[in-house]
């Protein structure tokens, strides 16, 4: 404990000596300085075509919470677009959508490799787009992508070396016992896309899908061996009163769905075995954040936030259980966190994150 709250003095006081230098530090040509490190990242998507996405670091020094966006830092330019992140073998794989290409950064956020992903039709160059990114076994991570496919890179060499077709529209992937399982959303807002696809790794081949609630999308954790997926419904513009989430629980051993409640946004606390739920439709002025205990079936009131105008986002910290709340208020400004503590006592509230900060991440 001592050495890390060395180190992290340590790059705090360097970043403070960066800032304080003014116009003599954009003299220097040695290369960025390190910034403040800890194991909690924050991916921002950013605005359309404004090159504003991010991968954001936050760090805890004495009782202040400061947070550096170090892939610019780092790199001395933008991301374009970050959509998800993973880690694998000391590294964070970023996946970018509007930039199609996977970024490998080291854990500073210095570009290692950036992978361009691209199909040929003809002479053209067709994005490929890629999604939600998640590590697996045996040196591998996954994406999925708007090519409607999931892709199958090695960790160490970064070869995309395997591709499968999962159907259209695939978003947000979950692994568990040698399988992903991929949400195929309803982005053409047919209500066609309602089911998730299962990919056996080991022959990365599709072997079915499960039909669950129309446009399963950007929420997809395990528990256990179960399979937890929020279905955002068909969305009703003339009557935005009528709009819901609703959570599904997907046994992955006999792929049997089960309807649980609303909610829109969920993550795992290994610390209690319990779902972290969020519920704020937009369009509805309900906000709740309460704890779901799959052993008991019970729901319990975490905090209130219903001062939050578009709470968003809800991850939890594995080791500590503090649960971090992304809201993006509206395109124009700055997405915040919110940082609570596992009984719900507010940590720190308002911190800025970029713009269209999608996840919290964490590094363990």
């Amino acid at each position: 404990m001592k050495k890390n709250l060395f180190r992290f003095g340590l790059a705090l006081a360097t970043l403070f000596a960066v800032v304080a230098c003014g116009d003599d530090a954009d003299e220097k040509k040695d290369g960025p300085a390190l910034p403040i490190t800890s194991d909690v990242y924050v991916v921002g998507a950013g605005n359309w075509g404004d090159n504003n996405g991010s991968v954001y670091n936050l760090s805890v020094a004495s009782v202040n919470i400061e947070c550096v966006d170090i892939y610019r830092l780092q790199n001395g330019r933008g991301i374009g677009d970050a959509q998800d992140l993973a880690f694998a073998d000391g590294k964070m794989f970023v996946a970018c959508t509007t930039s199609s290409k996977v970024e490998v950064l080291d854990m500073y956020g210095k570009v290692v490799k950036s992978i361009s992903m691209t199909n040929k039709d003809g002479d053209k160059d067709i994005n490929v787009s890629p999604r939600y990114i998640a590590a697996g076994p045996e040196h591998k991570v996954y994406f999925t992508a708007y090519s409607g496919k999931l892709y199958k890179m090695d960790s160490q060499t970064y070869a995309v070396e395997d591709e499968v077709a999962v159907g259209d529209y695939p978003e947000a992937l979950s692994i568990v016992n040698g399988k992903a399982y991929v949400n195929l959303s309803d982005y053409t807002a047919k209500g066609i896309g309602k089911s998730v696809a299962v990919v056996d790794l080991a022959s990365f081949t599709k072997t079915g899908e499960i039909e669950v609630e129309v446009n399963p999308y950007n929420q997809s954790v395990v528990l256990g061996s179960d399979l937890y997926v929020v279905s955002n419904l068909v969305y009703d513009n003339v009557n935005p009163e009528n709009n819901d989430n609703h959570l599904q629980c997907i046994n992955t051993t006999n792929n049997a769905v089960e309807y649980l409640f609303p909610a829109t946004s969920i993550a795992v606390d290994p610390t209690t075995n319990t779902l972290v739920c969020l519920y704020a439709v937009y369009g509805r002025s309900e906000r709740t954040l309460f704890r779901y205990n799959p052993a008991t079936k019970q729901q319990t009131p975490i905090a209130d936030i219903s001062a939050l105008k578009s709470p968003s986002q809800v991850n939890v910290d594995p080791r500590t259980g503090n649960i971090y709340v992304i809201e993006n208020a509206s395109f124009d400004v700055p997405s915040t966190l919110y940082i609570y503590d596992s009984n719900g006592n507010c940590l720190k509230s308002g911190l800025q994150i970029g713009y269209g900060a999608q996840s919290v991440k964490f590094a363990r």
